[in-house]
């Protein structure tokens, strides 16, 4: 699974680096359901998204988290803390295709 996290991290780097794009990798620990497995995950950081790059161990393939910044400053301005928003708010995007990821991160760093 390390392999694959880390060939897509590769992609995803030299895409956002084609398409001159500011950006930051930050290491993440994941773990599986019963921590038995640990792989080494990506925080993808740019200036206008936060991002991870994670496995989902289920189907052995590496997918994709975005962060909704946006979403989080309207919840905070209405009074929600921290653990209110992560257990309650819809705060994160699913994504499952690394093309699908980068057309994201491109369009939202434009």
């Amino acid at each position: 699974m390390q392999a694959k996290i880390n060939k897509v991290k590769d992609t995803v780097s030299k895409k956002l680096d084609k398409l001159e794009i500011p950006f930051s990798f930050s290491d993440m620990e994941i773990f599986n359901q019963d921590s038995t497995v640990k792989v080494n995950g990506y925080k993808v950081t740019t200036d206008k998204v936060t991002a991870c790059i994670i496995p989902n161990f289920r189907k052995s393939k590496v997918e994709f988290l975005i962060l909704n910044e946006n979403m989080i400053a309207h919840l905070v301005s209405e009074g929600m803390s921290d653990d209110q928003i992560m257990e309650n708010g819809k705060v994160w995007t699913h994504i499952t295709t690394t093309k699908n990821f980068i057309d994201l991160l491109a369009y939202c760093n434009e």
